[in-house]
């Protein structure tokens, strides 16, 4: 007996009434629909496929080479590329996903000190990529902030007259890029400290607001878009202990005794930036973590060169600075620049280790990390200044003061990074209130 076999059009029909009772099924229970476009190019270009918007919550993202890639949902995927000499590994703690999910921004620059600064956006539905702003060499470096719309980005640069900084704002499409503030209490104080989150946006999108001190906030300034109007309002700091756990803009406890209250200096504040370090006659900006860190402790112990200029003023002559001879800067006169002011004895500098890290902090003394991007190799490094540690050799549940950018934030921020040295000092004073 022969079959009958199905005609195409009642085929057609039939799959048509499966995906209408599909659409309805989704409709009636309230579920997601989404539907994600092709990537642009994305596999001949070796990147991966592209991420649906969908919560920020625990995004990172990492350079490695020319790739830019993004940790998202339990995900870490390719979606740029970009040039080597672009990407370097500090300059991805700039990068952020707009609150919508949809959309990337990334900065790159030339050097530390960011020269030739440019953002870019990617789209991550389709990953195309977007060049969204070019800033020469007037970026002051501090991570934009996307409006809580999606819609706009805040940033700040400098004016290269005065070497003031200045707070901007331009569309996500980069059009309408317009001052919003400068002068006033607008200063490097305003972005150098633990508030490593202000300047921002007000919850309403409407607004700007800044402290007259990332580091130790006693005024919030309030900057409307709509009309240029100021507004300052006291912050009253409350009566209580120190606490770990402040990346935020609300008003914390920094008054307390520790470590907390490690000095927080920034290679590339513009006043300084450009000076240049002896022996090797390179620039604060570009090669100055070593010294800016070390100039954190000093001064934290109780030394009084001030910043990380005074510190290169009192290095360089004896041509310390650079690179930078951590033995010799706490040398005192007439062998050496003592630059510590008696204040400060060098122990020694080995490889890192959790242990003594736990036990340094526990004796109140700040210690300074040396990091490699590159892993053991170490042609590419950093150090920062580590100023608390619950002793749990978690990095996330240490905090860090560093020098590239003036903020303090978790030592996760380098995670997967080279942990390589440890420079050990002790205050010649004895111990200190612990940082823990």
């Amino acid at each position: 007996m022969e079959t009958e076999a199905l005609s195409p059009r009642p085929l057609r029909r039939r799959l048509l009434i499966g995906v209408a009772v599909m659409f309805a099924i989704l409709a009636s229970i309230g579920g997601p629909l989404l539907v994600q476009a092709a990537p642009h190019d994305a596999h001949s270009s070796g990147l991966s496929d592209p991420l649906p918007p969908t919560s920020t919550q625990g995004t990172r993202v990492t350079f490695v080479g020319t790739q830019v890639r993004l940790s998202m949902n339990g995900v870490t995927r390719t979606v740029a590329t970009d040039t080597a000499a672009r990407l370097n590994p500090l300059f991805a703690q700039l990068a952020s996903v707009s609150p919508n999910g949809a959309t990337l921004l990334y900065v790159t620059g030339i050097g530390e000190d960011m020269r030739d600064t440019i953002f870019t956006t990617v789209n991550l539905r389709t990953l195309r990529k977007q060049v969204i702003a070019k800033l020469g060499n007037t970026f002051w470096i501090h991570a934009p902030r996307w409006s809580p719309d999606s819609t706009q980005i805040l940033y700040a640069r400098e004016n290269l007259t005065t070497f003031a900084p200045q707070l901007w704002v331009l569309n996500a499409n980069g059009t309408n890029q317009r001052l919003v503030m400068t002068g006033g209490a607008l200063t490097h104080y305003s972005f150098e400290g633990r508030m490593n989150k202000a300047p921002s946006w007000s919850a309403d999108g409407k607004s700007i607001t800044f402290f007259d001190s990332a580091y130790t906030p006693k005024t919030q300034w309030t900057v409307s878009l709509a009309t240029g109007a100021r507004t300052a309002s006291a912050i009253t700091q409350p009566d209580c202990p120190v606490t770990p756990g402040h990346d935020s803009v609300q008003p914390m406890c920094y008054y307390g005794p520790g470590c907390w209250n490690v000095p927080i200096y920034a290679q590339n504040n513009q006043y300084y930036s450009n000076d240049l370090m002896k022996s090797a006659n390179q620039s604060i900006g570009g090669y100055g973590c070593a010294l800016t860190s070390l100039t954190m402790l000093f001064d934290y112990n109780g030394s009084t060169v001030g910043d990380p200029r005074g510190m290169n003023n009192c290095l360089s002559p004896w041509g310390y600075a650079d690179g930078l001879n951590w033995y010799g800067a706490q040398v005192n006169p007439p062998n050496g620049p003592g630059c510590d002011r008696y204040t400060t004895n060098f122990i020694s500098r080995p490889g890192f280790s959790w242990s003594t890290l736990d036990s340094y902090l526990k004796s109140g003394w700040p210690v300074i990390v040396g990091i490699c991007y590159d892993g053991s190799t170490c042609n590419q490094t950093h150090f920062f200044v580590v100023v608390y540690g619950d002793g749990s050799h978690n990095e996330a549940n240490y905090y860090i003061n560093d020098p590239w950018n003036g903020v303090q934030v978790q030592m996760s921020a380098y995670a997967g990074d080279y942990l390589n040295v440890m420079v050990l000092y002790q205050k010649a004073s004895g111990t200190g209130s612990p940082c823990e």
